[in-house]
Order: C-alpha cells, then structure tokens, then sequence
C-alpha cells in the first residue's frame, strides 16, 4: 500500500492517505516526500502542530541522510522545532540557523585559503613588477653603455685619425725644410732644374705648420672631451648594470645569460 501511495501521489495532482494510528501513515508521507525529492520537485509539508511536521521531518531525514543535497542545505525546518530527537540527530542539517552557521563556516574557511592564496599571488606580483623595473633598468643601462662604447670608439678613432695624419704632416715638414736646405745651396739654374723653388717652399711649410696646428688643437679637443668627467662617471655605470643582473637573476636567469 505504501508503494501504491508513492506512485499514485508522483502521478496525480492530489492524494489522501487515511489510517488509523500505527499503520504507517508517517512513513508514507516520509517516502512520498523522497519520491518528489529524488525528482527534483519542492516538497512544502505543513501539519496542525509542530511535533506532528517534527515527527514527519525525522523520517524523512532518516531517508535523506545519505543524500549531498540534504547536507548542504536542501531540507530545512522553518518554524520552531520541539521534537529533542529532530534537534538532536538532524538539527545541524534542517535547522535553518544552524544550517547556516554549518555552511557559512566551511565558507570563511574557503574564503579564508582564497585570501591566503590572493595574498601570495600578490606578493609574487610586487616581487615581478620589481623585477621587470629592474629589467627595464637594466636594459636603459645597456643601451647607456652600448652609446657610450659607440662614443669612445669614434673618439679613438678620431684621435688616431689626428695623430697619423700629425705624422704625416710633420714627415711633410720634415722633407720641406731640408728641400729648403737644399735649394739654399744651389745655384739658380739648379733650383730651376730640380724644381726646388724656395719661395714656393716656405709658403708649403708656412701651410704646414697651419696644418699641425690646426690637427694638434682638434686631437687636444678630442682627447679633452674622451676624458671628460661627466665620461668617466658614466664609465662607472656597469658596476650599478652588474648588481641589477644579480637582483633580477633570480627571476629570468635566461635572460641575462
């Protein structure tokens, strides 16, 4: 009979069980509630006292214990419960305070281990920013170097330039003084003969000596700018590029191979 109830009240709009005391009417009702639970349907069951909904709840807790729904929530008590037995077997899943307190604490303890995590994601987060300004840094620095070595080669270029080019002038000058040596001891004819004109040839070494010192001022202007100061200090720089590689070594040790 109790089977019969069951499938007649999933089947119809309405059902009425009728006994007399002791003949399993609460336990029909308890397995009628579980056939529209287990189908997803919402049970209201309602009485003309408390002890008789208490009564009711208990053996359909009995049924349902089993069930992860029941434990998280899904059967709950509104109203006072005055059954001991209820309170005590199944308050923390039916009563609604309970209930609540039960969840809501295995919640702080979920938000609790998000927080925890947040905070560590954050900690690598500042520790990564930190990373990539050093990076960056140390990229500024290398471009800084990188300038600078273009800058000093192309000023020891230059100064070679002026010290080859110095040579050459004063092997220029060197053989102009003694052609004017020579033409001082030749006759006139013999100068015109050999070309050695000492007019022309003062004026060569007149132009010379303008062309050393032309070069020495532009090598003493070249060399003064190589060893300038502000130079120097930034010669210094790969000591503070050398401590960044350290610092941010730990984080992409690839990239400062």
């Amino acid at each position: 009979m109790q089977v019969e109830a069951v499938r007649k009240s999933l089947a119809s709009n309405a059902t009425f069980v009728w006994g007399p005391p002791g003949t399993g009417k609460t336990t029909t009702l308890a397995r009628i509630v579980e056939g529209h639970y287990f189908a997803g349907k919402s049970v209201l069951l309602v009485s003309s006292s408390n002890i008789a909904v208490d009564t009711a709840l208990e053996k359909i807790a009995d049924r349902l214990k089993s069930d992860e729904g029941f434990q998280s929530g899904s059967v709950i008590r509104f109203g006072p419960d005055v059954k001991e037995e209820l309170a005590q077997k199944y308050g923390d899943q039916v009563v609604l305070e309970k209930v609540v307190a039960r969840l809501s604490k295995s919640s702080q303890q979920e938000l609790a281990v998000v927080q925890s995590e947040a905070a560590t994601v954050a900690r690598d987060a500042d520790h990564l920013r930190t990373a990539i300004a050093q990076h960056q840094e140390v990229a500024t620095f290398a471009e800084t170097l990188s300038r600078e070595k273009r800058s000093c080669e192309r000023l020891r270029g230059k100064i070679q330039e002026y010290a080859s080019s110095r040579q050459s002038q004063e092997q220029s000058l060197t053989q102009l003084k003694h052609n004017i040596e020579r033409a001082g001891t030749m006759g006139g004819v013999r100068r015109f003969f050999s070309g050695l004109n000492p007019e022309r040839i003062r004026r060569q070494i007149s132009q010379t000596d303008a062309q050393l010192k032309a070069s020495a001022d532009a090598k003493k202007a070249v060399e003064s700018e190589f060893a300038d100061p502000s130079v120097r200090t930034r010669s210094r720089t790969p000591h503070r590029f050398n401590s960044h590689l350290r610092l941010i070594k730990r984080f992409d040790p690839a990239e400062v191979e």
